[in-house]
């Protein structure tokens, strides 16, 4: 074993560990950051120091981190952390959105909003109460067609024009997309990357959409929740949303007894949510 002169760092096994300053490498003058690691990249490294050096939390937390960041397509935060992120689709209206607010602000929980351009046009005043009560707005296209069975002048219309009426709804422009139904293919995929955004699906699927009660709603949350989550809800549509605002609070005081923490999707995944 070859102890280095700076604090906590180790060579063992032909891997250089660095305890203060999360580093590794094969030697003292080729480190590598652990934030500059994806997750499979560091256990391959760790997979070659001695059985007892074991990385630590926040070195698997950095990488894991580092490899959400490097992704185009995102379901699902770190399982590391005990965080949750809450999605509200196909908004704004001044029905059913104002009411989610009305409870996101009563809980001091922070949401995403994945908003439809129409929608946006229609309720600008919506969208800037969304902004002004910290949550993010995201790009949902501007009326809800299945963006696979278009053109690309279709696709590029879709996300551009929602892109536009954010923009003049709040100063700025989204860097998170949800693509309607959560369908997208190669076409899709290009023109979110070349508009310097991300595709964001979620983990779990209340289905609240479908005229779910609100106990089916905590079923399916309770279900398929874990560490790290993206839920998907509505906050515009039809009218047995009712049940989504039941179910919130209820899925909220269950959550927070567990001890999770509230995010919005960006903060969730380590990337900004604005250009």
């Amino acid at each position: 074993m070859k102890i280095a002169r700076s604090i906590g760092a180790i060579l063992l096994g032909g891997v250089f560990l660095t305890g203060c300053t999360n580093f590794v490498g094969a030697a003292e003058s080729n480190l590598i950051p652990v934030k500059d690691l994806s997750h499979e990249k560091l256990l391959a490294v760790s997979e070659r120091t001695l059985p007892a050096v074991k990385m630590t939390t926040n070195d698997k937390l950095l990488a894991e981190m580092n490899t959400l960041r490097s992704k185009l397509v995102i379901s699902q935060g770190s399982s590391l952390h005990k965080q949750v992120a809450f999605t509200f689709d196909d908004g704004p209206d001044t029905h059913f959105t104002n009411q989610v607010l009305d409870i996101l602000k009563k809980e001091k929980v922070p949401a995403t909003f994945f908003v439809c351009g129409n929608n946006v046009k229609a309720h600008p005043d919506v969208v800037k109460r969304i902004d002004e009560e910290g949550h993010s707005v995201g790009n949902h296209s501007w009326n809800h067609p299945q963006l696979t069975k278009k053109d690309q002048a279709t696709i590029n219309q879709q996300i551009t024009s929602t892109n536009d009426a954010i923009k003049s709804a709040i100063g700025k422009t989204p860097t998170l997309f949800r693509p309607p139904y959560g369908a997208f293919n190669l076409g899709v995929r290009d023109k979110v990357q070349q508009l310097n955004m991300k595709v964001i699906l979620w983990s779990v699927d209340t289905l609240d959409w479908n005229h779910k009660s609100k106990d089916q709603i905590m079923e399916a949350y309770h279900k398929e929740f874990k560490p790290g989550g993206i839920i998907l809800q509505h906050s515009s549509g039809n009218e047995g949303l009712k049940e989504t605002v039941k179910a919130l609070p209820e899925m909220i005081r269950d959550l927070k007894s567990k001890g999770y923490s509230f995010v919005t999707v960006d903060k969730l995944i380590g990337v900004e949510a604005y250009q």
